[in-house]
């Protein structure tokens, strides 16, 4: 590896989370456990939705992948950072998420029936806007002064 990939790799773990913001804090085991079991129930509420048990471990290994602290978050450092190395893990989250058929229509109202229960008003409105994070490199759109 080269030096100057070597100082990019180091760069690159010292970076601020994308809000700008430093973690609160650290959690206590009871509070990753809660966390944990809360996540399982949350994936739960969508397995009936896949056609195939394959498709809801895939899910789950895909959704705590997606959690972790890796820098890429793609399927082999994911698998590799979860399972180890299983080629075979590998090739069945890859099939998971390239190729695997499933009805997309049952998991969007899923997901929009718990927003409704979690935030829901009968004069309610969401508004999610990502306006509010800070700009940053060189090359990023709205970076120069306005």
């Amino acid at each position: 590896m080269s030096q100057k990939s070597k100082h990019m790799n180091r760069r690159a773990s010292r970076r601020p989370p994308a809000s700008g913001c430093k973690p609160a804090g650290r959690m206590s085991a009871s509070d990753v456990a809660v966390s944990a079991e809360e996540l399982q129930m949350f994936h739960q509420q969508f397995g009936q939705l896949f056609q195939r048990h394959q498709q809801r471990e895939a899910s789950w290994l895909y959704l705590c992948g997606q959690l972790t602290f890796l820098v890429r978050k793609t399927i082999e450092p994911m698998v590799l950072e979860l399972l180890g190395p299983k080629l075979n893990a590998i090739r069945r989250l890859q099939q998971f998420i390239g190729q695997s058929e499933w009805e997309t229509g049952p998991l969007l109202q899923r997901m929009q029936e718990l927003v409704g229960v979690w935030l829901g008003e009968e004069d309610g409105v969401l508004i999610v806007d990502g306006s509010g994070f800070p700009k940053q490199g060189q090359r990023s759109a709205g970076v120069a002064h306005q």
